[in-house]
């Protein structure tokens, strides 16, 4: 989900940024593929797979934020897959770049372009049709279920996906599995047209979560968005607030400094999770609470 953006420049600007520079990356590396997925529903899921494609390999799943492709978290998937997490980064056809389009000539129609980002968030159908993409992509990652660590990823609403997958009630009820280990989610969602007030109080798994204090959305500014780690149950969560971190910025777009702060959180916290062993935080450049 895009961060405040009031004006028309400011939505073209994040339009050419999201849609343009996202895909970028190249998929060359060693170990990496585009493949096709598919769903419960017999639908098809486009993929990238990065690092090692070898039986006991931990597994990340990550969730890229509306408008988006898979290619747009490529920045932070592989320093895990140089770490020997096998990566599955799917491409949410549902809430990609067709329903930020509509977002976009919703907000002409006079709706405002805020208000049809949050409508689009919140709507059953495509948070039911990202719980189903990434269904696929751990099915796809671990046949067998015999990976020894599952880690789900998400960014703006792909973090809104993350939260639910762990188990956060949903205005319209709870469709989340809970499939994985560990849960890292970078600008959430906090209560709101998605969430109603304490929805996180049954996710027992460890959580990450990441926000900056220029993280703004369309229901709130960055407190809001951190909200979520009060409601959690406590053992194993962790909240980062990275100073002067916008949305854009913490999902990889912009500012080199904020990706090293996010990729050097998400790493600590996924040894950390994976080992069963938390100690408090060495990452410098982000204020840290944990319970």
């Amino acid at each position: 989900m895009p961060t405040l953006l009031p004006t028309d420049r400011a939505i073209r600007v994040y339009r050419r940024t999201v849609l343009a520079a996202a895909p970028a990356l190249a998929l060359g590396g060693c170990g990496r593929a585009e493949e096709t997925l598919h769903r419960a529903d017999g639908l098809s899921v486009p993929a990238i797979f990065d690092g090692p494609r070898t039986p006991g390999a931990p597994v990340a799943v990550f969730s890229h934020g509306l408008g988006a492709t898979g290619a747009a978290l490529l920045w932070l998937a592989q320093p895990l897959a140089a770490r020997g997490f096998l990566c599955v980064l799917p491409t949410h056809r549902e809430s990609s770049g067709g329903a930020l389009r509509d977002a976009w000539r919703h907000a002409g129609a006079g709706g405002g372009f805020r208000a049809a980002v949050a409508d689009k968030v919140s709507d059953p159908a495509l948070e039911a049709a990202r719980s189903a993409d990434i269904a696929a992509s751990l099915a796809a990652a671990d046949p067998a279920r015999g990976a020894p660590f599952r880690l789900l990823i998400g960014h703006s609403m792909g973090a809104a996906a993350t939260m639910i997958e762990a188990g956060a009630l949903t205005r319209f009820g709870r469709i989340g599995h809970d499939a994985f280990d560990a849960y890292v989610a970078i600008s959430p969602e906090g209560p709101g047209s998605l969430f109603p007030p304490g929805a996180w109080a049954a996710i027992r798994k460890p959580v990450l979560i990441i926000t900056g204090t220029r993280d703004g959305g369309t229901e709130g500014d960055w407190a809001w968005r951190a909200s979520p780690f009060y409601s959690l149950p406590p053992g194993e969560k962790r909240l980062a607030v990275i100073p002067l971190a916008g949305h854009l910025q913490l999902g990889g777009l912009g500012v080199a400094p904020v990706r090293r702060t996010v990729i050097a959180l998400t790493t600590e916290f996924a040894g950390q999770a994976r080992s069963h062993v938390f100690t408090h935080s060495e990452v410098a450049g982000a204020d840290i609470r944990e319970k």
